[in-house]
């Protein structure tokens, strides 16, 4: 059984780091998908399949590492990978496609944190149009335009980081030049994540501190995807190891 990864759906690292959750599946002649969600050992292709799980989404671990969380039509479901639920899949894994060995894996977190990101800002600018002080928008005082068009700029270069290594991966490259496009966006979007994240919340104020207020969730968000499949400084490491420095 030949498997197609399907990494928009998804994919997400175990709380010990040594498990990976994804979609992956086949598509039938008339154009159906028929992903589901497995489990697999980053070190090696045999994978687990989660059943129930067609059409699954946003897949996550539970903070034991012993079930996995996923959006379905809509709906939020679990799935435990103990008592028995997880069946092992008879075949393996081969030839899973271009990023998805060690050069290529964190590929869907970038894409994950590109949508956080842009949500953020656009929450930030919207209410920079709406919050009014001394009677005008705070959208209108030069300091926060610097600011958030600082954001802005920061946004636009993570996402033709993330374009770039989506294209390096539809081509199927080799793994030096995805490991190489990989890393870029990955550096470049820990750094962007978390600066949009830090500014999100200030030009919130105080507001922006609670958790009232759905702003505070992204910087939470940022702060742990910057770390996730390495942070900015490991792939400039990675970069440069690559380029021979």
């Amino acid at each position: 059984m030949q498997l197609t990864h399907n990494y928009r759906r998804g994919v997400e690292l175990s709380p010990d780091g040594h498990k990976l959750v994804f979609s992956a599946g086949t598509i039938t002649p008339n154009g159906q998908d028929t992903s589901k969600l497995y489990v697999r050992s980053l070190d090696r292709w045999d994978a687990v399949e989660l059943p129930g799980t067609e059409d699954a989404d946003t897949p996550f671990f539970s903070p034991d590492g012993q079930s996995i969380g996923y959006q379905q039509r809509g709906q939020i479901k679990t799935v435990s990978l103990a008592g028995g639920e997880a069946k092992k899949v008879v075949s393996k894994l081969e030839n899973p496609g271009p990023g998805w060995g060690p050069p290529g894996i964190s590929w869907g977190r970038n894409e994950k944190m590109l949508g956080s990101m842009q949500a953020a800002f656009e929450m930030t600018n919207e209410y920079l149009k709406t919050r009014t002080q001394f009677g005008v928008p705070i959208g209108s005082f030069q300091a926060l335009k610097h600011r958030a068009a600082k954001m802005y700029v920061e946004l636009e270069l993570a996402r033709s980081a993330v374009m770039h290594a989506q294209r390096v991966i539809d081509e199927q490259r080799d793994d030096a030049a995805i490991a190489r496009a990989v890393s870029i966006a990955k550096a470049r979007c820990s750094d962007t994540f978390v600066l949009i994240g830090n500014e999100a919340v200030q030009m919130h104020g105080g507001i922006g501190m609670t958790d009232e207020h759905d702003i505070g969730f992204y910087l939470k968000r940022a702060r742990a995807t910057q770390l996730t499949f390495g942070d900015a400084a490991w792939h400039r490491d990675r970069l440069a190891s690559l380029d021979g420095y």
